[in-house]
This record gives structure tokens, C-alpha cells and sequence, in this order.
């Protein structure tokens, strides 16, 4: 199974080989620092699949989002306003001020 794309995988590998040879031409008293440095490139492109594999979820989600998410944001309001009358009385204030800071 891949986890990444394939120009995600072609800058992994290059950053990779970079870094290998990095480790392999540097002296005993340097190897410490490379190997952090290695472990922190390393959990970059953790983060970096992590990110690409949260994207991919969202691009699933997204026509549900579009088909219910209407509903689901007056629902959320309505319940707001019935648990809070002066919600609304508050929102024109944000939405103004919102707008201005634009």
C-alpha cells in the first residue's frame, strides 16, 4: 500500500538519499547531529503523510459536506437561539465586525 503520492514519494526519496550520504561521509563526533537531524526529516514526512492523509478524507467527505451541511449548520443554530435568544442579537455585531477586520 503506498502512503504517499507519487511526487510526494520522489521528494522522500531524494531528501533521503541526501541525507544518506550526509551520514555516511560524516565522522564519528558528527553522527549524533546527523542522526537528529535524520529523525527530524523523518517525522517531517510523517507530519507531511499525516496532512496528505487528512486531505484525502476531507476530498471523501466533501459531498456529504455540500449535500447536508445546509441542514446541519441551521440545525446547530436553531438549537443555539432556542438555548440562547440573545445569540442572535449578538450576531449581526460579530458579523460587522468580522467584516470590517477584512
Amino acid at each position: 500500500m503506498e502512503m504517499q503520492g507519487s511526487a510526494r514519494k520522489e521528494e522522500t526519496e531524494a531528501g533521503w538519499k541526501a541525507l544518506e550520504q550526509e551520514l555516511s561521509a560524516g565522522s564519528l563526533q558528527e553522527r549524533p547531529r546527523l542522526f537528529c537531524k535524520a529523525l527530524e526529516y523523518v517525522l517531517g514526512r510523517v507530519n507531511a503523510m499525516r496532512v496528505d492523509a487528512a486531505n484525502a478524507r476531507l476530498r471523501t467527505l466533501v459531498h456529504v459536506i455540500q449535500e447536508h451541511g445546509i441542514e446541519y449548520e441551521q440545525s446547530h443554530m436553531l438549537k443555539k437561539i432556542k438555548a440562547n435568544p440573545a445569540y442572535l442579537q449578538r450576531t449581526p455585531a460579530w458579523i460587522r465586525e468580522a467584516v470590517e477586520h477584512e
